[in-house]
């Protein structure tokens, strides 16, 4: 949700000028969110063209749909292919999986007491764990009182790999949860990653009731 300082767009876009009062969010937090969402829907249903005609109004210069699909391409560096359903290629894109990616998940699933001291007394762990969602989990623990899914994200992951990492945890617990036949099982997520990761994305992780674990790439002081 945007702060009150989207008032002032709103307000114009929508035509109620309330809107732009730096306390109509407050007093009216369902109308707010109302028009929050009217307006992320009109955001995410332009099409390349209309991005590219609006820029060059506003900048009085052309920006081609080939320049737009340049931009893509570039999120995707740093991008491990680790997603997505099946095994090899399925799973991790036609390169295969990375070697830190496969270092880092193997060394999660041979240590869960370093990955938590909670996790020590770990029953069973398993890599590569299979949902029926038809994905795949880097890591699971199965200790006497809950299951623990782990997503890894390696050192060549970049700040949209690890917000990707966020919403695989979310996705993969759901499941996880759907699938056991007890009803009151309890089905924790942990992204574990190599490198720091931003505010915007711990809050996130915080937000979802995800713990993340930083281990060092050099194990020896994980």
């Amino acid at each position: 949700m945007p702060s009150h300082g989207a008032g002032g767009y709103m307000a114009v876009r929508y035509g109620n000028a309330r809107l732009h009062s730096s306390t109509y969010k407050d007093r009216h937090p369902h109308l707010w969110e109302k028009y929050f969402r009217e307006a992320a829907a009109e955001v995410y249903a332009y099409s390349e063209s209309e991005w590219a005609e609006l820029y060059e109004r506003v900048f009085g210069e052309p920006f081609s749909r080939a320049e737009i699909g340049f931009e893509r391409e570039k999120r995707q560096v740093g991008r491990e292919h680790d997603y997505g359903a099946g095994r090899g290629a399925g799973k991790y894109g036609t390169g295969g999986e990375g070697k830190f990616h496969k270092a880092l998940r193997l060394w999660v699933t041979d240590n869960p007491s370093l990955v938590d001291r909670r996790y020590g007394r770990a029953t069973r762990t398993e890599t590569e764990f299979p949902l029926d969602s038809g994905d795949r989990v880097d890591a699971v623990y199965h200790l006497e009182d809950r299951v623990v899914v782990l997503e890894v994200k390696s050192r060549i992951s970049n700040a949209v790999d690890l917000r990707r990492g966020v919403y695989q945890c979310i996705k993969y617990r759901a499941v996880k949860v759907a699938m056991d036949v007890r009803e009151d099982v309890t089905v924790e997520a942990v992204l574990v990653t190599e490198t720091k990761i931003p505010g915007d994305i711990a809050a996130l992780l915080r937000q979802h009731n995800i713990r993340h674990r930083l281990v060092a790439q050099n194990r020896g002081r994980a």
